[in-house]
């Protein structure tokens, strides 16, 4: 039986952990945090004390650590034996890859390596419904070959993506809704009451802000610090302000996306809003 060795036992690294438990593989952690542990060992996985331990014991070695921290732990890997790293397949789990890849740059022919994205949370219960994006360091693309086979396995619908392409895309698709809900749970704290009297729409714009606010500090700052992100929310800007003094011009920007996502998308995605809704 394989061996998934996850390296930070956090939201991500806890949530990826259930699910290769139930696609076969047997779990081994890695944290230096005591209490993560404690809750690894309280779900029936092995916990280990160094990074010797856990690769030794591993097939794929997931470092699932905050962005922060993440180059520095892959050069610390790198700089492990050759002959224990090879033959494994190590990959991190970071939002942004610009300035993560280079630290895949210490590890021998003998390793594989490849990078990913997992375009989900800790509530995630479903694989099938979520997108598992693989991303090849280059000019290794046999690492990229081994985790989509790993995802795969794990039940997610899986992509592959050019590093380049794919922070640009995260400014606007995590950026923004963290940028939105920063500012609007900073505007709404000391208003209450439009909880109790919210339309619809709102309803829904607040259960996104508040499962944002459950994200860990540190994971906030690194996405909204991040060039894509401030680059996406200032072309976002833009065509907020036409809602100010041209609301004209606004209501064209919705009417002309209505014509091209097609009233059939428009009539399930309402369909879903109201289920959404309904269902909390």
């Amino acid at each position: 039986m394989e061996t998934l060795g996850v390296l930070g036992f956090g939201g991500m690294g806890r949530v990826i952990a259930g699910f290769a438990e139930k696609a076969g593989l047997d779990i081994v952690v890695y944290d230096i945090a005591p209490k993560a542990l404690e809750k690894a060992g309280q779900l029936g996985y092995r916990v280990v004390k160094t990074l010797e331990e856990i690769v030794a014991l591993s097939d794929y070695v997931m470092v699932s650590v905050p962005g922060s921290i993440t180059l520095e732990v892959l050069k610390r890997l790198a700089r492990l034996p050759k002959n224990l790293l090879a033959g494994r397949l190590v990959f991190d789990t970071s939002t942004f890859k610009e300035g993560i890849l280079e630290g895949y740059a210490g590890f021998g022919e003998e390793v594989l390596t490849a990078s990913s994205h997992p375009l989900f949370g800790p509530g995630a219960t479903k694989p099938d419904k979520h997108v598992f994006v693989v991303i090849p360091v280059p000019n290794r693309e046999r690492g990229a070959d081994s985790l989509e086979k790993l995802a795969w396995r794990m039940g997610f619908r899986v992509v592959r993506m050019d590093w380049k392409e794919h922070d640009r895309l995260m400014g606007f698709t995590i950026g923004l809704p963290y940028a939105l809900a920063s500012a609007l749970s900073g505007l709404l704290q000391d208003k209450p009451f439009l909880e109790e009297t919210a339309g619809t729409s709102f309803r829904l714009l607040l259960l996104l802000v508040k499962s944002i606010a459950s994200s860990p500090p540190d994971l906030t700052e690194d996405i909204l610090s991040n060039i894509h992100s401030k680059r996406a929310l200032e072309e976002f800007i833009t065509y907020l302000i036409p809602a100010l003094g041209e609301p004209e011009k606004a209501a064209a920007f919705l009417e002309n996306a209505s014509e091209a996502w097609g009233r059939e998308s428009l009539g399930e995605a309402y369909s879903k809003f109201y289920r959404c809704l309904e269902d909390v």
